[in-house]
């Protein structure tokens, strides 16, 4: 049994230093994607090293527990954007490929620059350490479900598309809706947190959005069964730019 314990300490230890990192209020717990393959014994391990970093953890063991169990399912069975109220002022927050514990800085500056999108090619945005990669249009093929893979009809696609954040006065047309809504009514429909709608990488092209990347294409871009061609887009998200 110690033998045991031992190595699953050592698991843990190793984990947190491959995925845990401090950040300001909030520990980073990044990839996921390589969260997911942990064993559980050592997820739970991580989760409560996470707690205890980021100020989140509970004083009563049965309270730990359960927080650490919603945790997990937090990364393994959320959507791209979710929230978990922990005590105190501490939450724990899924961002794409990400997980945050602590308390979030609601003054940190957002990232506001804007990237012009390659197609085809590579675009970074350093800002939201996110990169898409965009195929020359070919064609037929079948849209996927516009979370981190997308495409588009290329011959409907404005010029100058950009990736950026949201902006006041952003305009979508919603899968499957019946016209164009505000951005904002879409994510509050989703019951995306006001925090986390202000991080989304967008595609856009003036205040109409052609892609909420994790979320949804708009209808009026999306590629169809019968479209003549498609530019199939890839995003993927990077814990520093420096990676790239």
């Amino acid at each position: 049994m110690s033998d045991a314990i031992e190595t699953l300490e050592a698991s843990v230890d190793d984990a947190c230093g491959a995925f845990l990192s401090k950040e300001g209020n909030h520990v980073r717990i990044f990839p996921l994607s390589g969260v997911r393959l942990l064993p559980s014994a050592v997820r739970a391990g991580l989760w409560s090293a996470a707690l205890k970093t980021g100020g989140g953890a509970a004083g009563r063991r049965m309270a730990l527990e359960r927080i650490i169990k919603s945790i997990d399912r937090l990364a393994l069975e959320s959507g791209p954007s979710a929230t978990l109220s922990l005590p105190g002022k501490s939450r724990a927050w899924r961002r794409y490929d990400s997980i945050f514990i602590g308390i979030p800085d609601e003054e940190s500056p957002l990232p506001e620059d804007e990237v012009s999108l390659a197609i085809p090619g590579r675009t970074v945005h350093p800002g939201l350490c996110i990169e898409i990669e965009a195929s020359p249009p070919v064609e037929g093929g079948e849209a996927p479900d516009g979370k981190f893979a997308a495409d588009l009809d290329s011959l409907s696609l404005p010029e100058g598309i950009i990736v950026r954040t949201r902006r006041p006065g952003d305009r979508f047309y919603p899968p499957g809706g019946a016209g164009e809504r505000k951005l904002k009514e879409f994510f509050i429909d989703r019951k995306i947190p006001r925090l986390e709608r202000e991080y989304i990488p967008l595609l856009a092209s003036g205040d109409e959005i052609i892609w909420a990347v994790g979320h949804a294409v708009s209808e009026k871009y999306r590629s169809r069964p019968g479209s003549r061609q498609f530019v199939a887009l890839t995003a993927r998200t990077v814990k520093d730019i420096r990676d790239l």
